[in-house]
């Protein structure tokens, strides 16, 4: 039996498998991780029986995470561990079929309990009929998820195929494909039938982006060769794909070389919107970007600033000619960009594309589709530097440093004038006699009006908890910051956010 341990604590990870009795109870393959992005790709390719998953994690959190595992491991059985036992985490753990919600500070009796319960409804389903089409359905896409990962047992993978029926000794092909359907199965029932019926056994998996999926074609030695007819096939059945080709391989040792050459080819349309098929071709151009490209972008940010937007046009313009850079090279250059920007001008929060924090950059740049986005954030960014440059020109060094610092570090509930005029070097008195006489308030009124302006517009987002805009507003506790809301505007937080959604 598999078991997935997915928490951001290393040393809550560690206590968790300590406290377990894994031989006794028959759980002998184990794997853990500390976020939810990494555990699905984990996920794909492990099958695990059982996860454990925290919460609270970054980059994707626990929630979202086993919703996408139902998805992708409908048979997964899911426990939930958190410290915060709020009724709408509660709510979406029985939504998801959650065989237990353990809260924090585990119990070692508790927990040993949810695993054993987890583990006598697995042996219930291993027990029931095993030859059902939803179990075949998904032991098709557990085999493609094997076959197309670089790690994987060669002799597990080929039990797989043959319960399934899939050749072991073919040539094979595969064909990356972004679709806007939402409903996999749908997709995945698709692909099957339209592989077919031309003549090719499928096998599908659909990767951590939910809208891509990695479809393998095998047949005889030459059939791979040519997949024209099911790719003109496909976009008539799945209007609105892109899709993109692999190299043939000969064996299913070679199968996830070919995925990586479609996922690459896929990346085409990154760069040219208006194809729908990348066929396969060796890449010979030269990547644009230098490893010293976020170099020349810092140093031209403090030596001439003003350069900037041409530079970045023209360097975006390169890369989108050449299409030889890795989309994942150019965001991860794009992110490293924009946090320099917004962390030297912190003002910027809230005035682009709705970003109010840093973590916010990240979820932005990994939803971009085209290399075009960069540059019309690009063009409304610098836009907005301009504007706020001639703002705060009438204000003072020491000023502008306070409201900075300011933006920085709204999220501390321990921020106050004390903290503020030590990071400016200036006395607390005197910080506040300049600031009031050139912004018209007191540095207390400010730190005020920028918490209870970024609570507003954080509750226009519903999906957003109360207790989290407390937290990121620098409010010690939600019931301080209900009164403080209330005071100010004459409505509680809750209030507020039914009139405004």
């Amino acid at each position: 039996m598999k078991l997935l341990v997915v928490d951001d604590d290393r040393y809550a990870r560690e206590g968790i498998l300590s406290c377990l009795p894994l031989a006794e109870m028959g759980i002998n393959n184990v794997m853990q991780t500390h976020d939810g992005k990494t555990a699905l790709e984990i996920v794909r390719w492990f099958c695990p029986d059982i996860i454990i998953t925290d919460i609270c994690m970054p980059r994707m959190d626990g929630m979202s995470f086993a919703a996408t595992v139902r998805k992708v491991q409908p048979e997964c059985l899911l426990i939930f561990i958190t410290g915060f036992a709020e009724i709408g985490y509660l709510k979406q753990a029985i939504e998801l079929s959650a065989v237990a919600f353990v809260e924090k500070p585990l119990q070692p009796d508790e927990l040993i309990h949810a695993v054993q319960n987890a583990i006598s409804k697995h042996q219930e389903r291993m027990n029931a009929d095993q030859r059902t089409e939803s179990l075949q359905k998904l032991r098709r896409q557990q085999a493609a998820a094997l076959m197309m990962h670089t790690r994987k047992d060669l002799q597990e993978l080929r039990s797989l195929c043959a319960k399934i029926g899939f050749p072991t000794d073919a040539a094979y092909r595969c064909l990356a494909l972004r679709a806007t359907q939402t409903n996999v199965h749908d997709v995945l029932d698709i692909l099957s039938d339209v592989a077919a019926k031309n003549g090719f056994d499928c096998a599908a998996d659909q990767r951590e982006d939910r809208n891509v999926y990695a479809v393998l074609a095998a047949g005889k030695r030459r059939q791979p060769r040519d997949l024209s007819a099911l790719v003109d096939m496909l976009h008539k059945r799945l209007p609105g794909i892109v899709t993109a080709e692999g190299m043939v391989v000969p064996s299913l040792e070679k199968v996830h070389e070919s995925r990586k050459a479609s996922s690459r080819m896929l990346e085409g349309s990154f760069y040219d919107g208006t194809r729908t098929h990348f066929p396969y071709e060796e890449k010979t151009a030269p990547a644009v970007l230098s490893v010293d490209a976020y170099a020349q972008f810092v140093r031209l940010l403090e030596e001439n600033a003003a350069r900037l937007p041409a530079w970045l046009e023209e360097l975006l313009t390169r890369v989108e000619a050449v299409r030889s850079d890795r989309v994942e090279s150019v965001k991860s250059l794009m992110l490293a960009i924009l946090r320099e920007l917004y962390r030297r001008t912190p003002d910027l929060y809230g005035k682009v594309y709705g970003i109010s924090q840093a973590s916010e950059l990240e979820d932005y740049v990994a939803s971009v589709t085209g290399i075009g986005q960069f540059r019309e954030m690009l063009a409304v960014l610098f836009g907005q530097l301009n504007v706020m440059e001639d703002t705060n020109s009438r204000f003072s060094q020491v000023v502008r440093d306070a409201k900075s610092f300011i933006a920085q570090h709204i999220h501390e509930p321990e921020l106050g004038l004390k903290e503020i005029a030590a990071q400016v070097n200036f006395s607390a008195a005197y910080l506040n006699v300049v600031f009031r006489t050139e912004t018209g308030m007191t540095v207390k009124q400010y730190l005020i009006d920028c918490r209870l302006r970024e609570a507003k517009r954080l509750l226009k987002d519903p999906s957003v908890r109360i207790t989290e805009i407390a937290q990121r507003c620098g409010y010690s506790n939600s019931n301080y910051f209900a009164k403080a809301f209330k005071e100010s505007t004459g409505m509680t937080p809750g209030e507020y956010r039914e009139r405004k959604v």
